[in-house]
């Protein structure tokens, strides 16, 4: 049964009860008309509804944990009527990132704030139906995006919430609002999958294109002693730190040592499950098990071929790192006190970072010029996850790209070096976007990292308000980017 067909049933079923629902406190049958003309369902009739108690917000900050009970209900009726914007607006950005960031958590945090099982349910079922109304009035995917993530909580009445609109009892309004959440967000996809025109963000003047071929000769510091960097790793067996640390040793940099993160580390594949969900799986799969594998039908550089053109065929960091001749430091954790004492007792020019985690503000107080790194998206407006998704999904492909910058206590908000633009049109899909990018982001670290070193760049710094921090994207969205990388590709590619 498909989602429309599961909301026909439901609605047919709420009809005949539509006088009582039109009562349930906090309205979740009203001002759905558009939103089920939309999706080509009969609406229900206009009704008058009660009007929300109203909830005093003096003085209350917007957190979770402070939310009013009805407090969602007097939120949605501002925003609906376009009062008290900014508190709204403040409320529903800090309710997002809460989600976003606890919502692996987010049935066990409602039902510890609210009183019983059902007005939890009902709770985190309006927080949905308000950031996809939020998303309505402000057009920012990030909240439709989250709004799609609640199917994923372990809601008592998540597989037969439909049969609830039958139910004898108030179980009915719990099948209301999930008619609602369903609802807002079937005609939210449909408006999405037009990809109608959008006003663009200018592309940054600065960003350039990635580097070609590097300059690898170690004679730009034949002048003076080699700069010595430390590199942190995410594993043993990571292409991207083997290629980064052969390339920079290639051009005269000397590193002075390594940390690795142990590959089977319970704490941090808990951590990782919790804030990647399935994602940690598909990288478990790519990134160790098939991570040399090749594909010869790609129009593009991969970063098997490009370890093969530049000879690089060590297995492991260790085995680059007994050819090098620098050692290499196991840790549970990039913060670990070993890693901070080692940076304090030896010092280096900068720490290269090629994955592993969030570094803390101790580890970057001891990391001489800092921690450098490439984030895979053009900042600062794209920070966070799948930043080359959103700026798709959001029509920005000149943001399309990558940047090097110095790692802040904050997201993807310290000081850049270089932008550059990179070109997806050859690509067909996310995961060939993938592929492409990691060579290229590869090349552009080790480019900027040379280029720093030798005092042909300076950081320039971001302002954090002039750009937004980005979550993992929802199956369905990705679905949409790839539908319109298939669309705009200019090749015919797997």
């Amino acid at each position: 049964m498909t989602d429309i067909e599961l909301l026909e049933k439901t609605r047919d079923a709420l009809a005949a009860r539509f006088a009582e629902c039109a009562k349930l406190p906090g309205a979740p049958l009203a001002d759905l008309r558009p939103a089920m003309a939309r999706i080509g369902l009969e609406p229900f009739p206009v009704a008058d509804r009660p009007a929300p108690a109203e909830v005093s917000f003096e003085g209350v900050a917007p957190l979770f944990k402070n939310l009013p009970l009805r407090g969602l209900s007097q939120l949605r009726a501002w925003l609906r009527g376009g009062f008290r914007e900014e508190l709204v607006s403040a409320w529903a950005e800090k309710l997002f990132r809460w989600f976003e960031i606890r919502r692996r958590e987010a049935w066990r945090l409602a039902r510890n704030k609210w009183p019983t099982q059902r007005a939890a349910e009902i709770g985190l079922l309006e927080l949905c139906c308000f950031f996809l109304e939020y998303y309505s009035r402000s057009n920012d995917e990030r909240f439709l995006n989250a709004a799609l993530k609640f199917d994923r909580l372990p809601l008592p009445s998540r597989k037969n919430w439909f049969r609830f609109a039958r139910a004898t009892d108030d179980r009915m309004a719990i099948a209301a609002w999930h008619f609602r959440g369903i609802a807002l967000a079937e005609a939210a996809l449909f408006d999405l999958a037009e990809w109608k025109p959008a006003p663009q963000p200018p592309a940054p003047a600065d960003a350039v294109s990635p580097p070609k071929e590097l300059e690898l000769s170690p004679a730009s510091f034949a002048g003076g002693p080699a700069p010595r960097v430390c590199i942190f790793s995410p594993n043993p067996y990571s292409l991207f730190t083997l290629a980064t640390i052969e390339l920079l040793c290639r051009a005269g940099v000397q590193v002075e040592s390594v940390f690795v993160r142990r590959l089977f580390n319970p704490k941090r594949a808990l951590f990782e499950y919790q804030r990647d969900g399935a994602h940690l799986f598909r990288k478990i799969w790519r990134k160790l098990l098939f991570r040399r594998s090749k594909s010869a039908a790609l129009p593009f550089e991969t970063m098997p071929e490009l370890l093969e053109r530049h000879a690089i065929h060590h297995q492991s960091v260790d085995a680059l790192a007994k050819a090098r001749g620098f050692p290499v430091h196991r840790c549970w954790d990039l913060n670990d006190a070993n890693v901070v004492k080692h940076l304090r007792e030896n010092p280096v020019e900068m720490v290269v970072f090629t994955g592993g985690g969030l570094v803390r503000e101790e580890v970057l107080a001891h990391a001489g010029r800092g921690v450098l790194s490439v984030h895979p998206g053009v900042l600062p407006l794209f920070r966070g996850m799948d930043v080359m998704e959103w700026a798709i999904l959001k029509k920005c492909p000149d943001w399309v790209g990558c940047t090097v910058h110095f790692m802040e206590r904050g997201v993807d908000t310290g000081p850049c070096l270089v932008r550059y633009r990179i070109d997806y049109s050859d690509c067909s899909s996310p995961h060939n976007m993938l592929l492409k990018f990691e060579p290229i982001i590869t090349c552009c670290l080790v480019s900027a990292c040379l280029s720093l070193l030798r005092g042909e760049l300076t950081p320039q710094p971001q302002r954090e308000e002039d750009g937004k921090q980005y979550f993992y994207l929802h199956p369905r969205l990705i679905e949409l980017v790839a539908k319109n990388m298939r669309e705009t590709c200019s090749l015919s590619t797997p």
